[in-house]
This record gives structure tokens, C-alpha cells and sequence, in this order.
């Protein structure tokens, strides 16, 4: 699936990928995924966007091969039905872990 940063009108235009077109739920309403990712303030949940939103583009471009787009989606869709996410049965990383994690690998 293509992901577009900004919306384009007019022949072969498309919309601007919204988070919760990806990522399940509604935590982040309306906002795009650079909209999410332009947040940087708000701690928690807001950072896990942020990072995931992040993470999602890089899996999908291959260039995290330790991730994959759906294991991506994966981390938040348990995050938000949990509150924490589960890497092996009973460790439970939180939104800090979490970004701590997503950010060892992101591309330099």
C-alpha cells in the first residue's frame, strides 16, 4: 500500500494517509501520518504514534529488517488494547520502551 504525506487534487490525486487507515482505532482521530509524526510533545501514547508512524514507512521501505509493516501495526494495536506491549510472553514494554526500542531501528 502506497503512503502519501499530503493530499493531491486532480487527475491521479490521492488523499493523505491518515493514521487510523493503518494503525486500528481512533486515538489519533483525523491526523495523517505526518501529522503524528510532526508531534513531537505530549509523551505516552503520543510517542508511540510518533514512532510507529515512523516505523511503518521505514518497514515498508525496507530499510528496518527487523520489522515488518504488520509486525509494525502489530506493537500498537496491542498497546492500545493492553496499554503495554508483549515482545516475548511476560516481558511488557511501555511507551518508553517502546519508542526506546523503535528507535534502534530506525536508519541513520
Amino acid at each position: 500500500m502506497p503512503y502519501y504525506p499530503s493530499t493531491v487534487s486532480g487527475t491521479g490525486g490521492h488523499a493523505a494517509t491518515s493514521y487510523h487507515q493503518v494503525f486500528s482505532g481512533s486515538f489519533f482521530g483525523v491526523q495523517t501520518l505526518l501529522e503524528v509524526m510532526q508531534n513531537s510533545s505530549g509523551g505516552g501514547t503520543f510517542d508511540v504514534g510518533n514512532h510507529l508512524a515512523a516505523a511503518l514507512l521505514n518497514a515498508a521501505k525496507g530499510w528496518t529488517p527487523v520489522l515488518t509493516v504488520g509486525q509494525v501495526q502489530n506493537i500498537w494495536s496491542e498497546y492500545m488494547s493492553k496499554g503495554y506491549f508483549e515482545p516475548t510472553a511476560g516481558a511488557k514494554w511501555y511507551a518508553g520502551d517502546i519508542v526506546v526500542y523503535l528507535k534502534t531501528t530506525m536508519p541513520l
